[in-house]
């Protein structure tokens, strides 16, 4: 994490509208923001990072921290960091370097994996079968329930600009004779 953030930075790291963020650090007593570009030092970073539930720079390098986020054991968490090729086999509660992106990197897949159910399952669930070609992992947005055809796509046609010139193919021999007449 950073020393400095915007306010803007703060409502994107915690998927909410700057509006939102910026009441909420009304709220908590931080009354010197009132745009999206002001800045956030020092406390005042701190109680916002704290109250958007945002990890301080301590906590994004904490095994405990991946651990109870991801919901996983020390072994699983291993296992996860192997699958990355990240060495994690220490004692230690301190991640190596490059852990934390990673990590960062597998909670969002997992909170979009989350948020798209399978499609395969749920049309399954209706009595229908996928079509034929369709991975069992392919998932689409909650509430749809059909595959759905792909707009139909419109025929370009060119549009000459210009004065329309007829062209003709000539024998390179020609063309090359053509050619020295009119340059000279």
């Amino acid at each position: 994490m950073k020393n400095r953030m915007s306010v803007r930075d703060l409502a994107k790291e915690a998927d909410l509208g700057i509006d939102e963020a910026l009441l909420q650090l009304w709220e908590i007593g931080i009354g010197s923001v009132t745009r999206p570009s002001d800045v956030l030092v020092g406390n005042d970073l701190k109680s916002a990072l704290r109250v958007f539930g945002i990890p301080t720079r301590r906590q994004v390098v904490s095994s405990e921290y991946w651990q109870e986020r991801l919901r996983l054991t020390r072994e699983e968490l291993e296992e996860l960091l192997a699958r990355y090729g990240i060495d994690y086999s220490q004692n230690t509660h301190r991640l190596p370097k490059g852990a934390p992106a990673r990590l960062i990197a597998e909670t969002r897949r997992r909170k979009k994996a989350k948020a798209l159910p399978n499609i395969a399952e749920e049309l399954q669930e209706n009595g229908q079968k996928p079509a034929r070609g369709i991975a069992s992992n392919v998932t689409m947005p909650q509430g749809l329930t059909a595959l759905v055809a792909p707009a139909p796509v419109k025929r370009q046609f060119w549009q000459t600009i210009g004065h329309e010139r007829v062209l003709v193919q000539r024998e390179m021999e020609t063309s090359i004779a053509e050619l020295r007449i009119v340059k000279t």
